[in-house]
């Protein structure tokens, strides 16, 4: 039986309509994306850390600092890794492959821009420190941030003042039992080889400060003497990673992450 006018006339407007509204539906999700991305004010997360209390002023500009993406883009971590760090020899670029899923992406982002001293200081040298970044192609401490967020070309670096000389205490490692060791591993038995390795951590702490020490008021680092605007100074004091890892149920890393 031949279709009638009618019947092909109904189809075609439940056809139209239906494209319709999936144009609608998606020109919806197209804004709220964009939103996301360029308007959105930062997300104020509960806190699990001690002292986590931001000023309504720190609030304040951390909502006028223009929020950016949260994940670091390929440039970002060219421009981090290979810094000249001993550490690289033994660990890589991802050193934190043993860390949780829920903090091993967090972990090795800031390892591009963070010496791995200024988290593994041990607490009796926490006190007689400051930090300062250094540009990982001169090795000089940087007097200003140039570039796009996050791509400064530099190392957050603990700093030590020694009878009117400037020790970098990410530099503390013996690079020569480094290079021993890595040389000769494989002659040595289990017990020489922990000898060895217990000799070469004896500089870092092996439980180091977490998320919240950092990122709150009063904490390790000094957001303004680290050189960061104002703005974005606040905004990287009222942001609280910890609380996200501590609150996400699931996470989900690239096969990168993996140590397997």
């Amino acid at each position: 039986m031949h279709e009638t006018r009618t019947t092909r006339t109904f189809k075609a407007l439940v056809v139209d309509a239906l494209m319709g509204a999936i144009f609608l539906l998606l020109m919806v999700f197209s804004a709220w994306l964009i939103w996301q991305y360029y308007f959105r004010a930062p997300v104020e997360i509960p806190s699990a850390g001690v002292g986590r209390e931001a000023t309504k002023e720190d609030i304040r500009l951390a909502r006028e600092y223009p929020p950016r993406h949260f994940h670091n883009m390929d440039e970002v971590v060219l421009a981090g890794i290979q810094s000249g760090s001993p550490c690289i020899k033994c660990h890589g670029d991802y050193p934190h492959s043993k860390a949780d899923n829920d903090r091993r992406g967090f972990l090795n982002a800031h390892a591009w821009f963070v010496a791995c001293e200024t988290c593994h200081l041990k607490p009796e040298d926490r006190d007689k420190v400051i930090y300062r970044w250094y540009d990982n192609k001169t090795g000089e401490e940087m007097t200003k941030l140039e570039g796009p967020a996050g791509i400064y070309g530099g190392m957050i670096a603990p700093v030590k003042f020694d009878k009117g000389t400037v020790q970098r205490l990410d530099r503390a490692a013996d690079v020569e039992l480094i290079d021993e060791y890595l040389r000769t591993k494989n002659e040595l038995n289990e017990g020489q080889q922990a000898t060895a390795r217990a000799k070469i951590h004896d500089v870092i702490c092996k439980s180091p400060i977490f998320c919240d020490s950092c990122h709150t008021e009063k904490g390790v680092l000094d957001f303004e003497k680290l050189l960061y605007p104002p703005r974005h100074a606040a905004h990287l004091r009222t942001i609280d990673p910890g609380a996200m890892i501590k609150t996400y149920k699931a996470f989900h890393f690239p096969n990168i992450f993996d140590p397997k």
